[in-house]
């Protein structure tokens, strides 16, 4: 994984690409033991200064409509981004005086998505999952106007995602 963290006179943007589980769950452990612990330290330690805008592929899905489904849940849950284990780090993440920007304006949009498999050509039936966020600090939700998804912008097997905030 990475992270850019970009200094502004109110508040930090960092900017992140979290490590996908893959495809056999191989990373699954040092995501959510290693990666979330220390990225929750580096959040932490910045908002000492002043609060946070996380954002970037934060490669989870946290609620179930955060995805689309083909299969069982039993299955789904066996797919990276979406393991309970990789769910329940995010959840304690943003519980932890952070909000998910996009569900507190609308907790309970569904198939809004922010990556689609290009493998599948996936992107044309809206077959996607939201795994890219804007994660705020709280003392930030207040100013927080609308953030919407971009899909039509193509170039990734993602799209833009975009943060209106007031100053």
């Amino acid at each position: 994984g990475r992270t850019i963290n970009l200094p502004l006179p109110e508040f930090w943007i960092v900017n992140t690409y979290v490590p996908n589980a893959g495809m056999q769950l191989e990373r699954l452990e040092y995501r959510v033991k290693t990666w979330d612990p220390a990225m929750l330290e580096h959040l932490l330690e910045l908002e000492k200064s002043k609060p946070v805008v996380w954002t970037g592929d934060l490669n989870v899905a946290e609620r179930d409509y955060d995805r689309f489904f083909a299969g069982t849940y039993k299955q789904m849950e066996k797919s990276p981004g979406f393991t309970p284990g990789e769910r329940a780090s995010f959840r304690a993440m943003t519980e932890q005086g952070r909000v998910d920007a996009f569900r507190m304006l609308y907790p309970n949009a569904a198939k809004v998505y922010s990556f689609w498999s290009a493998r599948f050509n996936q992107r044309p039936k809206n077959n996607g999952w939201r795994l890219d966020y804007f994660v705020v600090s709280d003392v930030l939700k207040d100013k927080v106007v609308d953030t919407f998804m971009l899909p039509d912008v193509m170039g990734s097997d993602h799209c833009p995602i975009v943060l209106w905030i007031k100053k």
